[in-house]
């Protein structure tokens, strides 16, 4: 399976998250929160920094025996109780750390994480996973009700390659499992101020454009 190979990266140790992420966390939260500053001169250059770092934080949490009991045990839990699964990692005030789980049987629909910026990277299976940025207009509504989303992509993920959200760009997005199971790395900045939402769609009606009309749903339960 793939997981074999995020077991070579070093023999497990008993030291904890925060002693193996010493040194690059705060290094590691700087290229999530450069997204949507202007740090990056393309999305390209963005999705190799934070991929090449997460990698990275990845293989150092690897050499804990929690993290990689975590890991094991999310791969291995074929037979699942809830939607989707959240094993929290590392947390410190400024981001945090966790394995998100999900399922070709229960696809994350579209939802939010207003003002914040996050990264994901699959460690087993592989995951469709769909972006969107909130137009303008609506990026002040507080009320529940119909908006329109300018589409970013939508890609597969395989394992070591990333997804990203910023505080506006690519804020809203979608997850899908592609095969029966799909485990993620994420890191997420300070938890957001405003209240989350779901997105439900309405139709498409710029195909070419991407535009997409949603219904949204605030919700103080996502």
């Amino acid at each position: 399976m793939a997981q074999t190979n995020t077991l070579e990266f070093r023999a497990p140790v008993s030291e904890t998250a925060s002693e193996a992420l010493d040194g690059v966390w705060k290094d590691f939260i700087g290229s999530i929160s450069g997204i949507g500053k202007g740090v990056y001169h393309s999305d390209a250059e963005l999705n190799s920094v934070l991929n090449h770092n997460l990698v990275m934080v990845h293989s150092l949490l690897m050499s804990t025996g929690s993290y990689r009991g975590l890991v094991n045990n999310s791969v291995q839990r074929l037979t699942r109780t809830k939607s989707w699964g959240w094993q929290s990692v590392y947390q410190d005030a400024i981001a945090k750390a966790g394995l998100f789980s999900t399922y070709s049987n229960a696809p994350v629909p579209l939802h939010d994480h207003p003002g914040v910026s996050g990264v994901v990277m699959v460690v087993e299976g592989q995951v469709e996973v769909e972006r969107y940025t909130l137009k303008d207009k609506y990026r002040q509504q507080t009320q529940s009700g119909q908006v329109e989303l300018q589409r970013c992509d939508r890609k597969v993920l395989k394992p070591f390659e990333i997804s990203w959200f910023g505080p506006e760009e690519c804020n809203v997005h979608s997850m899908h499992a592609i095969t029966d199971q799909c485990v993620m790395l994420k890191v997420q900045l300070a938890q957001m101020k405003a209240e989350r939402s779901w997105y439900f769609p309405v139709r498409t009606h710029d195909q070419e454009l991407g535009t997409l009309s949603a219904h949204r749903i605030i919700s103080r339960y996502l």
